[in-house]
């Protein structure tokens, strides 16, 4: 099988979306496959890796250690977009799973590099 890159975007945050599970479940599926898989926390999806997430006042289901996951299924990179953290006020230490900030102009440069970009 040929690789193909994968660049997977979750837009939203976790309350009141299904977004983050959906994103996480393509990156794990990809990366099962041994593609390159990326997945980017951008706009309120940079609440998904909120290390003060409260699931239990949500009702749902913490999606947060799943995105403990993603090395051991081989998912190369977890990014967040720096332009969204500053938006929204957060720095790095307030996020889980130490992603990596990046800005808008190298998120535009792994989308014209990726064969697939999925947005949730």
């Amino acid at each position: 099988m040929q690789n193909k890159r994968f660049l997977i975007i979750v837009t939203k945050a976790p309350a009141g979306s299904d977004a983050g599970p959906l994103a996480l479940d393509s990156a794990l599926a990809a990366a099962a496959f041994d593609q390159p898989v990326t997945l980017l926390c951008q706009d309120e999806g940079v609440w998904q890796l909120a290390n003060t997430q409260d699931t239990a006042l949500l009702g749902s289901k913490a999606t947060l250690p799943t995105f403990g996951l993603l090395e051991l299924y081989g998912v190369e990179q977890l990014w967040v977009c720096a332009d969204s953290l500053q938006g929204f006020g957060l720095k790095a230490e307030n996020l889980a799973h130490q992603p990596t900030p990046v800005a808008r102009e190298q998120i535009l440069q792994a989308m014209r590099e990726a064969d697939h970009v999925w947005v949730f």
